[in-house]
This record gives C-alpha cells, structure tokens and sequence, in this order.
C-alpha cells in the first residue's frame, strides 16, 4: 500500500482549490439567485429603470408635503394633491402656496425642492396646512442626478439576500451567476447513529452530520443526505455508484479516516478507480483530510472528530467549494490573512518571516476575548484571543469557534500564528 500523501496546510489549501472544474455560467432568476456568486462584473443603473424611463428625478424619504420652494415657518398652504409611494406623478403644478401629499418612497420631479414632514405641518383647514417649522431645500429628498452615474458589482460576489433586494430595487431582473455543484453528504462510523445515542449500545451521536448540511446551504448549495454507513469500503463503494447515477458533482465523506483498525474510507475511495491528491496535511489538530478525483466526482473526506471535521471544513472544504462556485478570492483564500509577527506600526515595518519549511504546524480554535478572561492569550496584530488546543474531541467549543489560528511549532502563549480566519465575516 503506498504510503499516503501529506501537504502542508497552504499546499492543501491550493491543491483543492486548483484541481476545480471550469465553471458553469447560468442566467438565473433574481428570486433563485439567492447564495450563488456573480459569473461576470454587473453594471448598476442609476436610481433604477423605472425612474429613468419617467424622467423623475428624486425619491421622497419621509411621509409629508412636497414643495417646490423651501418651507417657511408660519406659512399656510393649499393641499392640491396626494401620491402614494407607487403611484406616478400626476402632473400637479406646484405654484407658490402649494403642496401636495406625498408617501415615503414616492417618485417626484424635478420642480419638487423639499418634503415638510407629517410633524411639522399643522392642519388648520379642509385641506390647508400651516408650516411649524422651516425646511431648507432639499430636505426630505434622495436626488437621482446627485447618485454616481453608476456602482458595478465584481465578478464573485456573494448574491446576499440584502444585495438582491437592492438589486431587485434598481430593476434587475436576472443575473448571471455560476451554478453551484450538486454535492452529496455521507457518514461514516460502525458506532455512529442520527438519533440521540445510547450508551449501552456502544453508539455515538453523529455530531457533524448535524452541522455540515447546514453549512452547505448557507453556501447555495442543495446538499444530498445520503446517510450513515459502517466502516465497510462495499458499503461506501455502493454509496459512491449511488451517487455517480445521481450525477452528484462533490461528494463529501465525514468519518473513518483516522488510524484505528476500522477506519477504512480512504481504503475505500482507492478502490473507486480514483486519483488521491493528498490525505493527510501537516497540520497538528486538523491532520485529517482527504482529497480525491474519481469517475468525474470530487471526493472530500473529513476527520471523524468534531472539532478536526469543523476544522476541515472551514479551512480547506469551504475554500474549495467556494472557489468552485466563483466567489471571489478574498472569500476563500485565507492565506492571503498571513499576520505579522506583531502589529504593524508603520511603514518601515520589517516583513514576516518566511514560512517553516517543514512540520509541524499547529492549529489553534480562536475565540475573541476582552482582557482578564482565562485561557492561552495571543495577539494578533493587537486583537487578544484565548486559544484552545483541539486535543479533546468532544470539546465543547465544538463544532467549531469563532475562528482558527495556524501557527509553526511552540507552546501557545508565546508562539505567534501565522495565519488566522476569522468566521466572523465582518473581520475578513
């Protein structure tokens, strides 16, 4: 049996992620668009068709009265008029002394200078209302011609439900976007049940399997269940023909690749006529990992443990199915995060070291801190962590923590990670 092939972690990371497919551009519905990554820049219209298509010029932000001068206190108009947030402009004349009703959201003219809101106008008549307070020009508007003439969106960025409901403001209809792959979920474990385990029958509960369908459609993907299977290669190997007649594009295998006696998944994947580019990774606490070409599939395997699966995952799976689904590189190629050895303090800053040729690196579970609290501290460029070592399975910052550090050898507390990914994407 050839012995298996180990990478350190950024070879790891670049070999999933440069052994993709090509991807595959759709044109997609803005309502199905949800989760998927832009196949090519998009150029954004200014304030939308439909107002271009009218001529209108700005958007009313608060319910109140729409002006064609600016509003002085005392001042008694005349009421000659009401437009709701959808309705058009009915072509009013706004001549001194005037003013018309308007909704927040309404699209108004050009000849419209100001908006008195609700709470500053008092009505003293079958429709007049008196000015309480003074309103300058432009006040209660959101002028068109003053946006930028147009924003563009980079190819691979995340269609995010807030981003569609903008762009479903300006009237986009349809998007070109890559199709994600259609990947496929499978456990492996002799000991492993979906249900709450029981003790007395030796069982366990399978911890990942909760999380990782989630996580991939968190992704836009729709992920396959295909269930738990013992650590038998016949079995896995029926799963994998299953999966090959569903033409599943990924399928990813979460367990049976540890040492022990009954952990045969990579001796099952061998078995499948594959290509393994690399199943074990230099990585102290996440050295589990597998990835292989077979029959037009990607095969993934994942560590058993809940905390290495989480690892996994997040450091080296997510990449890989990110890039294959077109986000940009900044959403997946943490490498890109490397850390100084301490912060940064000017330009004259000397640059990191290089990287350690050799093992072992160490992978550490970050979580924010505020000072005082327990714990290994670090700092990484002045942001204090606590840091756990993964050596405990069932820990119970499991599945996962707030982030992951990657550091060279050293105890903890004094060695300085070379990388670190936030989870929290505000810190990306």
């Amino acid at each position: 049996m050839p012995l298996p092939r180990t990478l350190l972690p950024l070879e790891a990371l670049h070999t999933a992620v440069h052994h993709r497919p090509a991807p595959v551009v759709e044109v997609t519905p803005l309502d199905e668009a949800r989760g998927r990554y832009l196949a090519s820049p998009l150029e954004l219209p200014r304030g939308g068709r439909a107002a271009i298509a009218l001529g209108l010029a700005s958007r009313v932000l608060c319910d109140g009265y729409a002006l064609a001068e600016e509003a002085r206190p005392g001042e008694e108009l005349e009421v000659v008029g009401e437009i709701g947030a959808t309705s058009p402009w009915p072509g009013i004349e706004l001549a001194e002394g005037r003013c018309a009703r308007v909704e927040c959201g309404a699209r108004v003219p050009a000849l419209v200078q100001c908006v008195l809101p609700v709470s500053c106008a008092l009505l003293v008549g079958e429709g007049r209302i008196r000015c309480e307070d003074a309103v300058p020009a432009g006040a209660g508007l959101l002028r068109l011609q003053d946006l930028p003439a147009a924003e563009s969106l980079e190819a691979g960025e995340r269609l995010s439900p807030r981003l569609l409901a903008q762009l479903a403001g300006l009237g986009v209809e349809e998007l070109q976007t890559v199709r994600p792959p259609r990947v496929g979920v499978l456990s492996v474990g002799d000991e492993l049940t979906a249900a709450p385990a029981d003790a007395s029958r030796r069982e366990e509960r399978d911890l990942t399997g909760i999380w990782l369908a989630d996580a991939l459609v968190a992704e836009g993907m729709d992920p396959a269940a295909l269930g738990i299977v013992p650590d038998d290669p016949a079995e896995i190997r029926r799963v994998f023909l299953r999966a090959r007649r569903r033409r599943l594009d990924v399928l990813i295998l979460a367990g049976g690749l540890g040492d022990g006696i009954s952990d045969r998944t990579a001796e099952a994947i061998r078995t499948l006529d594959s290509r393994i580019l690399f199943e074990r990774i230099h990585l102290r606490g996440c050295s589990s990992f597998l990835f292989a070409k077979a029959s037009g599939i990607d095969v993934f395997a994942l560590s058993g443990l809940p905390l290495a699966a989480s690892a996994g995952h997040d450091l080296f799976l997510q990449p890989a199915l990110r890039a294959r689904c077109g986000a940009r590189r900044g959403l997946w190629d943490w490498s890109r995060g490397r850390c100084a050895p301490r912060a940064r303090e000017s330009a004259e800053a000397s640059p990191p070291p290089p990287l350690p040729p050799e093992p072992p690196w160490r992978l550490l579970a970050a979580r924010r801190i505020a000072g005082g609290e327990g714990g290994a501290a670090v700092s990484i460029d002045g942001l204090a962590l606590a840091v756990w070592e993964p050596g405990d399975p069932f820990c119970p910052r499991t599945p996962g923590a707030d982030g992951w550090a990657v550091a060279a050898g050293g105890p903890a507390a004094v060695g300085e990670p070379l990388f670190y990914l936030p989870l929290d994407p505000s810190l990306r």
